[in-house]
């Protein structure tokens, strides 16, 4: 069974300058569209970029028949008896 945690907000929440929650509790609306992702620090949770998927991938030790460009994030097979994968 899953643990519910209730988190309460007593004085307002702020990022940076940007009240996002009043010291009421109420969401300030425009402030929402004013705050993304580059406000919020990653810490070890990181967001998805294609630097960091490309850099997960890896093939397997001693693979020949298959290559991978992180910089393009693209798979390549050879050319197998005239044709290709």
């Amino acid at each position: 069974m899953a643990t519910q945690t209730t988190f309460v907000i007593e004085y307002g929440l702020s990022v940076g300058a940007t009240e996002v929650i009043n010291s009421s509790g109420k969401v300030i609306a425009s402030a929402l569209s004013t705050i993304d992702t580059d406000d919020i620090s990653e810490g070890s949770n990181k967001y998805f970029s294609n630097t960091l998927a490309r850099s997960a991938i890896s093939l397997a030790s001693g693979e020949s028949n298959l290559s991978y460009n992180s910089t393009s994030g693209e798979l390549s097979l050879p050319t197998v008896n005239g044709g290709t994968f």
